[in-house]
């Protein structure tokens, strides 16, 4: 499926199963989820420069997933699989990451005036070489651990705001800052 367009769920669900390949690219590409309506992708799935807008979900749930260019959300789940990109991104809006892997390779900036929000019981791995460049605000609440590996670098900018709400480990296994 590609999707140059506007793909929208005004009720109810699209599902883009397990056995299908979904490439979301150009400047107008937009998945809409209305209120009562979701957008999940069961199967690998590339974006590149796409808008996830609107109050319904937009569940990443348990494949390959590379994201490209400018991303925006207003409420994007990365719930389950692996997150790369062959070329930087930046996150605008809230991305919210309740487990997975980002890695290998991954750079992601969240700027100013966006927001991740680690949470739930899964834990998180942030596989390197790659890097997370913070000038937003992340948060971590649940209880899952945080894990950097591989050289894979969490960066804290000037302006950016790392809140820790929980007792949950922050590890490597190997070198990773």
């Amino acid at each position: 499926f590609a999707n140059t367009g506007t793909a929208s769920a005004q009720s109810g669900t699209i599902l883009f199963a397990s056995n299908t390949v979904l490439t979301s690219s150009g400047a107008a590409n937009t998945l809409s989820a209305s209120p009562g309506g979701a957008i999940s992708f069961l199967g690998d799935a590339s974006f590149t420069d796409t808008a996830f807008i609107g109050s319904g979900a937009h569940i990443l749930d348990g494949a390959n997933y590379v994201l490209n260019g400018n991303i925006s959300s207003t409420n994007l789940e990365f719930r389950a699989g692996t997150l790369t990109n062959s070329t930087a991104a930046t996150m605008t809006g809230t991305m919210n990451w309740t487990g997975g892997v980002i890695g290998t390779p991954a750079n992601l900036t969240i700027p100013s005036g966006s927001f991740l929000n680690l949470s739930g019981t899964a834990n998180k791995s942030f596989v390197g070489p790659g890097t997370i460049n913070n000038s937003g605000t992340t948060t971590w609440t649940g209880s899952g651990a945080l894990m950097l590996d591989s050289n894979a670098s969490f960066n804290n900018q000037p302006g950016g705001a790392f809140d820790v709400q929980n007792a949950a480990s922050l590890s490597s296994n190997t070198p990773g800052t």
